[in-house]
C-alpha cells in the first residue's frame, strides 16, 4: 500500500469491526490476506478529519487559481487577437480614405479640364461662328 496523502496514517487493523470503529477519514484499506483470532487483517491508511479538509480546500484553492490564471491567459490572447484585427481594420481604413481622396482630387482635375475646354469651345464659336457639328454636340452636352 502506498501513502496517498501527506499527513495519513498506515494502520493493521484486525477484523472489520476495529476497521469501522477508526478515528480519522479512511482513504484506503488493503486486505492482507492473513488472519488471526479477530478475522482479517487490513492496512487501512487514515488521516484526521481537520488535515483531509484543509488540504482539500487548498486543492480546491489552487486548481480554481490555475483556471482563473489559464483564463486570463485566454483573454489575454483574445484581446491581443482582437487589437491586431483593430489595427488591420485601422490601416485598411486609412488606405481606403486616401483612395477616396485621391479619387476625389482626380475628380475635380477632370471638371476643371472639362470646364477649361467647354470654355475653349464656346470662345471658339464666337470667333469663328458656327462649328463642325460634332463639336456643337459635345457643347450642347455640356450645357447640360
Amino acid at each position: 500500500m502506498l501513502k496517498t496523502h501527506e499527513k495519513s496514517r498506515i494502520r493493521v487493523v484486525a477484523g472489520t469491526l476495529k476497521a469501522d470503529k477508526l478515528s480519522g477519514v479512511v482513504l484506503q484499506i488493503e486486505a492482507t490476506g492473513i488472519r488471526n483470532g479477530d478475522g482479517n487483517i487490513y492496512l487501512v491508511e487514515t488521516v484526521d478529519p481537520k488535515e483531509y479538509e484543509r488540504t482539500t480546500a487548498e486543492g480546491r484553492a489552487a486548481a480554481a487559481e490555475k483556471e482563473l490564471a489559464d483564463e486570463i491567459e485566454a483573454h489575454k490572447i483574445e484581446m491581443e487577437e482582437a487589437q491586431a484585427k483593430i489595427d488591420a481594420m485601422e490601416e485598411l481604413l486609412a488606405e481606403a480614405q486616401d483612395a477616396r481622396e485621391g479619387m476625389r482630387n482626380a475628380a475635380a482635375a477632370v471638371r476643371e479640364e472639362n470646364q477649361t475646354l467647354y470654355k475653349a469651345l464656346v470662345e471658339c464659336r464666337r470667333i469663328f461662328g458656327e462649328l463642325p457639328p460634332e463639336i456643337e454636340t459635345l457643347i450642347a452636352k455640356g450645357e447640360n
